[in-house]
């Protein structure tokens, strides 16, 4: 999948990246249900301490619920991540998802 492209267009990725730095990507996404105007996935979301820094510090792998809603012309162009305290919501095109595979 090309990055910031709208939808899915029938994929169910198992990736989602959402930021540059890679500081959070769903990874090991398992959807429960994929239909034509929603769809749920769980995977897991690693949480990084940053302490001492970021590129050191130690991670959590955290599970992460993703939700895609409000399809238009046949995408999904809402979404939603939580996982943690992480809650989260995007909408296409403003704050997308960066791409996903």
């Amino acid at each position: 999948m090309s990055s910031g492209s709208v939808g899915y267009e029938g994929r169910e990725p198992t990736t989602i990246d959402y930021s540059v730095d890679s500081s959070n990507i769903v990874d090991h996404i398992h959807w429960s249900s994929w239909g034509p105007q929603t769809a749920v996935g769980h995977g897991v979301w690693t949480e990084e301490s940053c302490n001492p820094n970021c590129a050191t510090g130690p991670v959590t792998n955290v599970p992460a619920t993703i939700t895609l809603g409000g399809v238009s012309a046949g995408h999904f162009t809402t979404m939603t991540e939580r996982a943690g305290k992480l809650d989260k919501a995007y909408r296409y095109p403003a704050n997308w998802a960066l791409g996903a595979n």
